[in-house]
């Protein structure tokens, strides 16, 4: 990918939404093609470089790639303002049960500034997380029946009705709720004066 582009407004949060939403994007392709989630997955993958790391792509079938983007597409008002918070990718049996989760928690500045010290740091940590990412998630044991599984793209966002510091009190306690046979989560953050980045790998174990 290019070197991401800062915004040259510091109230215009757009440019590092757009650079966020494009990273979990390709890493989502990511899952789809390691974790086996959509039909011939493996034959329909290929590989690119995303900020130093191989990651593969799966964008040969019209119908994911057209879903993947829609949800895209419509997070990217609610990251820039901040209200969705955290973009993650569910997989699930075909009976419906979780069986994994890969989510990213977001935390933008609220006025970055777009100097040549910040553009470094938003590529080093893009960098140190795409590496850190598939090594996770291709070190993950498939858990299920593979081809029959099937994947949705969430988001959580800030509600009045449930305050931010409570939501994360209640994640943190509910940690791995709605996986049968316990789970297994590996953990990540990336830090700098322009975002904080989380990110959770959680998969069923074995029954």
């Amino acid at each position: 990918l290019a070197a991401p582009h800062l915004p040259r407004r510091v109230r215009d949060m757009d440019a590092v939404a757009d650079i966020l939403l494009e990273f979990i994007h390709a890493l989502t392709h990511h899952v789809i093609a390691s974790r086996v989630v959509a039909s011939r997955a493996a034959e329909q993958s290929h590989q690119h470089v995303l900020y130093g790391a191989r990651v593969k792509a799966h964008d040969d079938d019209a119908a994911v790639c057209a879903y993947v983007e829609r949800a895209f597409e419509s997070l990217r008002q609610g990251v820039s303002s901040g209200d969705v918070h955290t973009v993650g990718v569910l997989v699930r049996e075909d009976d419906g049960e979780l069986t994994e989760s890969f989510e990213f928690s977001l935390d933008v500045a609220a006025a970055p500034e777009p100097s040549e010290k910040n553009k470094r740091a938003v590529r080093s940590a893009l960098s140190t997380l795409a590496t850190w990412f598939v090594l996770a998630v291709d070190g993950l044991a498939v858990v299920g029946n593979g081809p029959s599984r099937s994947f949705e793209i969430i988001a959580r966002a800030a509600s009045a009705h449930c305050p931010e510091t409570w939501r994360a009190e209640v994640d943190d306690k509910d940690d791995g709720s709605g996986f049968k046979n316990g789970h297994v989560v590996k953990t990540k953050r990336v830090q700098n004066d322009v975002f904080t980045i989380d990110v959770r790998c959680t998969i069923a174990r074995r029954a």
